[in-house]
């Protein structure tokens, strides 16, 4: 090879390496929230999700238990958090060393060249290993990635479940309004 074809050569390899090492998102950084947003943040989102109880009615407590349980909405809000937890979990061993083993084996017959059949076996064993270096960032990215899609969908699990809380508990107390007013009448 001449020198300019090898200098060429370098110089596209240098620019596909820095392209590439471009192309990695930053690192996710979050921005400081008022103190307000922050105490709110620390607290659970299960409080948020059981809002009802703080009514102490046991009869709307059994109503909205046995809506969650009869919703087709909500199993079906459960299922789709399955799907990105197992993609998690996947990525979970991307940094990780692999190990590759292989085993075969074959027998064969054939006619020899004195005519006679001849019988041959073989036998094929093999190892490998492997280890991808996160240089670029990617299998952090990709870990982040799958950790915030099961967050979403367990977001939007919760978010069923507050939807069908409060359209039970708002047909409660409508009802228990028409009952008052029927009294009252």
């Amino acid at each position: 090879m001449s020198r300019l074809a090898l200098t060429l050569l370098a110089s596209l390899t240098l620019a596909t390496l820095v392209g590439c090492a471009t192309t990695a998102p930053p690192p996710a950084t979050k921005p400081a929230a008022p103190d307000a947003f922050a105490q709110a943040a620390n607290t659970e989102a299960q409080p948020v999700a059981e809002f009802w109880r703080a009514f102490g009615d046991s009869e709307l407590d059994a109503l909205i238990t046995q809506a969650m349980a009869a919703n087709r909405d909500l199993l079906v809000a459960a299922t789709r958090v399955a799907e990105p937890q197992a993609i998690e979990g996947g990525t979970r061993g991307l940094g990780r060393p692999t190990l590759d083993l292989t085993a075969g084996a074959n027998r064969s017959r054939s006619a020899e060249n004195s005519g006679r059949p001849g019988t041959r076996n073989a036998f094929d064993i093999g190892a490998g290993a492997s280890w991808e270096i996160d240089l670029l960032g990617r299998v952090a990215t990709e870990q982040r990635f799958a950790r915030a899609n099961v967050e979403a969908a367990e977001a939007q699990r919760r978010g069923v479940q507050v939807s069908i809380a409060a359209e039970v508990a708002r047909s409660y107390f409508e009802f228990l309004g028409l009952q008052e007013q029927l009294r009252v009448t």
